[in-house]
């Protein structure tokens, strides 16, 4: 069993071949993603996955308490920060990286970012799932989004680049485990940057049809029958 950012990266004939214009597409959309507001310019030194994970964790908590990021009390911000630094060390656990901390600066920062998340999702739809899992499929692991709200599925990404060719698999892979288990009504996907203040929407099938010039069953179709496959059978891929 493998997780979906596993699969992403270790399988790149696969994706390849079932999404053959997914870099055209990230070059195409690039230029014309939709401002919802100004980039943020504040940057720290601190570890830009574990600010990522932060700046998500406040804004869940303050989507749970109806107030802003900025607003919430330190025991709060302390958990969240302690709990992020958690998830990532667990992808560290043989590394010989430096443990991770967050240092005030990174906090506000990361409080920032939340509070753009929370004025963003304010003027999107306030029924919003945080977390939602997918269930697993054949040998990749269940996968868990950041948001759905209605029937659409938002992933954040809080990087300074615009979209990258990762972020749609990413998403791609989220779609076919929902195809497989039917466990949410997902018909459009929002990818959103509190950081750069872009955002790029559109709807499933068109994304499919963008990426691999077919419709959505077929496109994840084709993904759930891959990985359903035995996994000894795909070495080398």
């Amino acid at each position: 069993m493998i997780n979906e950012k596993m699969f992403i990266s270790s399988h790149q004939s696969f994706w390849l071949g079932v999404a053959p214009m997914l870099s055209q597409f990230v070059k195409t959309r690039n230029p014309h993603l939709e401002r919802i507001t100004k980039p943020f310019n504040l940057t720290t030194g601190d570890n830009r996955g574990l600010i990522g994970e932060l700046t998500f964790r406040l804004f869940a908590v303050s989507y749970q308490r109806s107030c802003k990021a900025t607003e919430l009390d330190e025991m709060e911000v302390r958990h969240c920060v302690e709990r992020s630094v958690e998830f990532i060390q667990r992808f560290r656990a043989f590394s010989r990286q430096p443990v991770l901390h967050a240092s005030l600066e990174g906090i506000n920062e990361a409080s920032q970012l939340a509070d753009r998340l929370v004025n963003f999702f304010n003027s999107e739809i306030t029924d919003l799932k945080l977390w939602p899992v997918f269930p697993g499929c054949g040998w990749l692991d269940p996968g868990e989004g950041d948001v759905i709200g209605g029937s659409t599925l938002y992933e954040i990404k809080c990087g300074q680049s615009r979209i990258k060719g990762k972020d749609i698999k990413q998403i791609l892979c989220y779609l076919a485990l929902n195809y497989a288990s039917n466990a949410y009504e997902i018909d459009r996907i929002c990818l959103y940057n509190p950081r750069t203040g872009l955002v790029l929407r559109c709807m499933v099938d068109s994304l499919c049809r963008d990426v691999a010039g077919v419709a959505a069953p077929l496109l994840l179709g084709d993904i759930v029958e891959y990985v359903s496959e035995p996994s000894w059978t795909l070495e080398g891929v």
